[in-house]
C-alpha cells in the first residue's frame, strides 16, 4: 500500500508545469468565440480604467513621478502620462492606476481581479518587444484570467490572503511569459520566481486609510514582467511553488484545495469568459446594493427627502463597508467613500448612477448625499453567510408617511447572469479617456475602441499602448 501511495505521488505532475504546458500549448484558435469576444472587453476595460486613474489620484503622480525620476531604457509606456521607461517599471506604473478607481473587471465568486493582474503586465513586455499581434495578446490574456480564476475558485478561503495579489502574480507572469514565447522549462522557472513574490492579506483590502490599498496591482504588475524576462535569461526558479511541501497551496490554506478545479478542461474551457464588468467604481461589494436601488427606481419613482430609512441586506462580506457609521455615512477620502455602501446608495438615489464625477473632495461632502447616507442602515442577512462570492441585492426603502418599497435583484449589474450592456460599455471607456492626466485626442479615443473591438486583426498592439501615451 506505501509503495501505491509513493507511486501515485510521483506520478502526479506539479500543478506549476501542469499550467506551464498548457501555456505553451494553446493557440489563438482553441479560443472559443466567447472567450475572444469577452477577452477583448476586459482589455478594454482595463485600458479604460487605469487611464481614468492617472488624472484622478494624485497617489498616483507621485508614484508614476518616481517611476520617472529612475530612467531607464525607453522601452513601454505610461498610460495617461506618456514617456516610455523600462518594462517592468511602465507595469508597476500602470498597474498602480488600474485599480486605484476600483473599476477594473473581477470575478463574482471569489473577488480576484483578474485582468488587472494581467494586462499592464502584457502590454508592457509587447512593447518592449514589439511586433506581438492582436491574436496573441487575446491568447495571453485569456490563458492568464483562466488560470487566476482556476487557483482562486480551487481554495478553501477564509478571507485572510488577499487572493488578487497573492495570484495574481502567476497569471502576470503567464501572460508576459506566453508573448515572450517562453518554452515549458522556462514557465515553471518563471512562476517559481513569481512565487518569491505572492503576498498579500485581507488587511489591504480594509485598510481604507492607506494609499497603497489602491495601488497594490502595480507589485503585481512589476513582479510578472520581472518573473518572465528573469525566466528568459536562465535564471531559475522554484519548481513546486504551487505543490511542493511549502509551496503555495500547502502553506497558504494548509493543502485545502481542489486540484480537479485546476485541472478540469483546462485548455478548453477558459473561465476568463465569466468575468464580471463594473459599471460604477466602487468596491464591488456594495453594487448589490445599488444594483437593487437602481432596480426599485425603475419601478417607482421616490423622491429623497420624504425618505425616513434605508436598509440594506450585507453579509460579513459586505458588512465592512457599513461600518464604522461615521467613516462611512460621512467619508473623508475618495477611498472611504468607494468602500462606503451608505454614500454609494445615498448616490445611486439621488442621481440613478454612480459615475467618477461622485468620487472628488467635493461630492463626497454634498450635503444632500450626506443627509442620505445617515439614513442608511444594514442588516447581517443570515441566508447569505455560506455565500462565497456576491451576493443577491436587497434594499427596503420606509417614507416618512409610512409606505414601504422592497426589492431584490439576484445577480448585479455587470454579472454574466445580468451582464453590463455593450453600450455602457464603450461609455464607460469615453468616460475614463476623458479623465487621462494627458489629454488624449477624441479621434485616437476612438481609434482605441475600433482597434480592440477588432483585435485579431491587430499586427502590432504596442500602437495601442502609444496613443494612450
Amino acid at each position: 500500500m506505501l509503495k501505491l501511495v509513493e507511486k501515485t505521488a510521483a506520478a502526479r505532475i506539479e500543478m506549476a508545469e501542469v499550467f506551464a504546458q498548457n501555456i505553451v500549448d494553446t493557440r489563438f484558435e482553441d479560443l472559443p468565440q466567447e472567450t475572444i469576444a469577452v477577452t477583448k472587453r476586459s482589455i478594454l476595460d482595463t485600458l479604460g480604467v487605469a487611464t481614468a486613474g492617472s488624472g484622478i489620484m494624485p497617489e498616483v503622480k507621485a508614484l508614476v513621478e518616481l517611476v520617472q525620476e529612475g530612467g531607464g531604457k525607453a522601452e513601454s509606456t505610461i498610460w495617461g502620462f506618456g514617456g516610455r521607461v523600462p518594462a517592468w517599471m511602465a507595469a508597476y506604473a500602470n498597474g498602480a492606476m488600474t485599480h486605484c478607481l476600483d473599476y477594473d473587471d473581477v470575478f463574482d465568486d471569489t473577488g480576484v481581479h483578474p485582468s488587472g493582474t494581467v494586462v499592464p503586465a502584457v502590454m508592457a513586455v509587447a512593447e518592449r518587444v514589439g511586433g506581438i499581434s492582436g491574436k496573441e495578446l487575446i491568447t495571453a490574456v485569456a490563458v492568464a484570467n483562466d488560470l487566476i480564476a482556476r487557483m482562486s475558485q480551487a481554495v478553501v478561503w477564509k478571507r485572510d490572503w488577499f487572493l488578487t495579489p497573492a495570484f495574481g502574480v502567476f497569471s502576470g507572469t503567464a501572460a508576459c511569459a506566453k508573448v515572450l514565447g517562453l518554452n515549458k522549462e522556462q514557465i515553471v522557472d518563471a512562476l517559481g520566481i513569481a512565487f518569491c513574490q505572492s503576498a498579500g492579506t485581507m488587511e489591504i483590502v480594509y485598510g481604507t486609510d492607506s494609499n497603497v490599498r489602491a495601488m497594490y496591482e502595480s507589485f503585481v504588475g512589476k513582479a510578472g514582467v520581472l518573473s518572465a524576462l528573469m525566466a528568459q535569461r536562465g535564471i531559475s526558479g522554484v519548481k513546486g511553488s504551487l505543490e511542493g511541501e511549502r509551496g503555495v497551496f500547502n502553506v497558504y490554506f494548509n493543502g485545502k484545495y481542489d486540484r480537479n478545479v485546476l485541472t478540469e478542461d483546462l485548455g478548453k474551457r477558459f473561465e476568463g469568459s465569466v468575468v464580471s464588468f463594473k459599471a460604477w467604481p466602487f468596491c464591488r461589494r456594495a453594487h448589490p446594493a445599488v444594483t437593487a436601488v437602481i432596480a426599485l427606481l425603475k419601478k417607482h419613482k421616490i423622491a429623497v427627502d420624504p425618505i425616513k430609512r434605508i436598509l440594506i441586506d450585507t453579509n460579513a462580506g459586505s458588512e465592512p463597508l457599513c461600518v464604522p457609521p461615521e467613516s462611512r455615512v460621512t467619508p473623508k477620502t475618495l477611498l472611504e467613500a468607494k468602500f462606503s455602501i451608505p454614500y454609494t446608495v445615498a448616490t445611486a438615489f439621488i442621481k440613478g448612477w454612480v459615475g467618477l464625477e461622485d468620487f472628488t473632495l467635493d461630492a463626497i461632502k454634498d450635503p444632500q448625499t450626506v443627509a442620505l447616507a445617515g439614513k442608511v442602515s444594514s442588516r447581517m442577512n443570515p441566508a447569505w453567510e455560506s455565500i462565497r462570492g456576491m451576493t443577491p441585492g436587497k434594499v427596503e426603502v420606509e417614507m416618512n408617511d409610512g409606505t414601504l418599497y422592497s426589492h431584490t435583484e439576484e445577480f448585479t449589474y455587470g454579472h454574466p447572469g445580468n451582464p453590463i450592456s455593450l453600450e455602457d460599455t464603450t461609455r464607460k471607456f469615453r468616460d475614463c479617456l476623458a479623465f487621462s492626466e494627458k489629454p488624449i485626442k477624441a479621434a485616437d479615443v476612438e481609434k482605441i475602441i475600433q482597434m480592440v473591438s477588432q483585435l485579431e486583426t491587430v499586427a502590432d498592439v504596442a500602437e495601442i499602448s502609444r496613443l494612450l501615451g
